[in-house]
């Protein structure tokens, strides 16, 4: 969170007014965000894409309300967050099984290596199919933007809000 306001109060306005406006990449993603804030956080928490770091400084200067930077990054961290734990508490049990020092029935030794190997996969299918979704906002996105633009050619802005 203190990256989150450091960055929403040191560089948001340099943002704004030089990066935005100079990149349609950034207010396309501008765009997506201010729309669907609790999705994208939560997709991009998802996917390991970003370091959580320079993610949390990007999201601050984006159009995006605390809270649903919040409770999307709590509940997006925690997968992430529970494989750690998991292979952390696991790094002896790994290494002893791996050197035939454990004293496991077969049946333990088969169930550990597979919830490790079903921990991994999740974890990628998640990433995955939270990598897909966020492309796809992006194209809906551009593509409503550029609907938006055909329709006033005179260059005009319109503001669009999604239930308003």
């Amino acid at each position: 969170c203190l990256a989150f306001f450091n960055s929403r109060f040191l560089l948001k306005t340099w943002v704004d007014e030089y990066l935005v406006k100079k990149f349609p990449q950034l207010q396309a993603l501008s765009s997506v965000i201010r729309n669907n804030q609790f999705k994208v956080v939560l997709l991009l928490r998802l996917s390991p894409i970003v370091p959580y770091n320079a993610l949390n400084y990007c999201l601050a200067v984006m159009p995006l309300d605390f809270i649903p930077y919040m409770l999307a990054s709590f509940i997006g961290m925690m997968p992430g967050g529970l494989l750690y734990v998991y292979i952390g508490s696991t790094a002896a049990s790994i290494s002893d099984a791996a050197g035939g020092n454990t004293k496991q029935t077969p049946l333990q030794q088969v169930l550990f290596w597979v919830g490790l190997a079903l921990t991994i996969l999740l974890t990628i299918v998640v990433s995955f199919l939270a990598r897909r979704e966020l492309r796809k906002q992006l194209q809906l996105d551009a593509a409503i933007q550029g609907s938006i633009a055909s329709d006033h050619p005179t260059g005009a802005s319109v503001e669009t809000r999604e239930g308003g």
